[in-house]
């Protein structure tokens, strides 16, 4: 399954590679998902995100691996590939890409997911969940990358 979302920001790519951290990651978790943020290394080759899903009755842990980055002028990505998911998913592939569009003066921030659900039905549930949380960013990226 994919999910595929881009928005717009008014600052230089470097200038929002730069707040790729911490404090952004944990502003874009969507509200009423509890979450525990056990590790977050950053957004290099490989770095490391850890955090615990609190759903009502039990927890699930979520680690992902950065497995590539890359930077250039007007350019910046990195890719965080699932290594310990949720019961709901079998593999999980994000790419973040942060780029300037000329023609538009602008930064493009992109959520590039492609994730594979630990079943067609599972899959109907989540896709929508899913995509609604990368949604959610939208206005999360320009609060905290038009400044």
């Amino acid at each position: 399954m994919h999910i595929y979302i881009t928005t717009n920001v008014k600052q230089p790519p470097e200038k929002v590679f730069s707040q790729f951290n911490k404090a952004l990651f944990v502003a874009l978790q969507p509200p009423g998902l509890k979450t525990e943020l056990l590790r977050f290394d950053g957004c290099k080759t490989g770095d490391e995100v850890h955090l615990v899903i609190k759903f009502p009755f039990f927890k699930q842990k979520w680690f992902s691996k950065i497995t590539d980055d890359n930077c250039t002028h007007s350019c910046y990505s990195f890719t965080d590939e699932g290594f310990v998911l949720p019961f709901f998913l079998k593999k999980w592939k994000h790419v973040h890409t942060i780029k300037w569009v000329e023609d538009k003066k602008c930064t493009e921030v992109i959520d590039d997911i492609n994730f594979e659900p630990s079943s067609f039905i599972i899959g109907l549930f989540i896709y929508p969940l899913l995509y609604s949380s990368f949604l959610y960013r939208k206005p999360i990226y320009k609060k905290y990358l038009d400044v």
